[in-house]
Formats: structure tokens, sequence, C-alpha cells
């Protein structure tokens, strides 16, 4: 009998930005300067978190991914790792840039220079 690949749960699973936590998204707008008024949930990926592109009511562009304990409760833990390796990461031009991090102990999130691009 054949076996099949087993695709991970969390593929294609996001939460949208408006769903994360008020002191997540307040904490993304104080680091942005100015209230987001777009969020575009972006595809794909491993996480069951969010994952968005951000446009502010200033014109300012983010991305974020930020993800709690609940459903995966490691996946915190990798987006610990995550900003740990991009904190050490010398500046480069085909890699966007991280502008802060956040962690109050359940939730994790990463907020990155928006870039064009595609999955």
């Amino acid at each position: 009998m054949a076996m099949r690949p087993v695709a991970p749960s969390a593929v294609g699973v996001r939460q949208p930005y408006a769903k994360t936590p008020p002191r997540v998204r307040a904490w993304v707008e104080q680091q942005l300067g100015s209230p987001v008024s777009v969020a575009a949930t972006q595809p794909g990926g491993m996480s069951p978190g969010c994952a968005a592109r951000l446009r502010t009511a200033d014109d300012r562009t983010a991305f974020v991914k930020a993800a709690g304990r609940a459903p995966k409760p490691r996946t915190p833990e990798l987006f610990r790792h995550e900003i740990d390796v991009l904190s050490t990461l010398q500046p480069a031009k085909y890699r966007p840039r991280l502008i802060a991090s956040y962690d109050d102990s359940d939730w994790v999130a990463i907020l990155l220079e928006e870039v064009d691009g595609r999955h």
C-alpha cells in the first residue's frame, strides 16, 4: 500500500488580524505610529496565527505575524526563535527588516518591513 504525504494541519489556516488580541493590535499601532486601516491576511504558511500585510491611516506599510499558545502551543516558541535569528542578521536587500517584536508570554508577534513579492 502506497503512503500518502500528510499535510501539516495548520497549512492555509490563518487567523484574521482583527481576531488577534486588542493588546497585540495596540502594540502594532504604537510601533507604526498610526492606526491600521487595512489588514490583508496572507494565505499559506505553517502557522495557525495571523499573517497580514498592513497599511496604516498615514499610508505606512508593514507585515505582521502573530500567534498565541492556542491552538498550537509551540508556535510562539518558534516565533521567538525566528525573532532571535532576525535580530542577529545584518541588513540585506533581499529580506525584510525586523521593525519590532512583541512577547507577553502568551502571544508573540513579529513586525517586519513589507516587501513586494509572492508566495
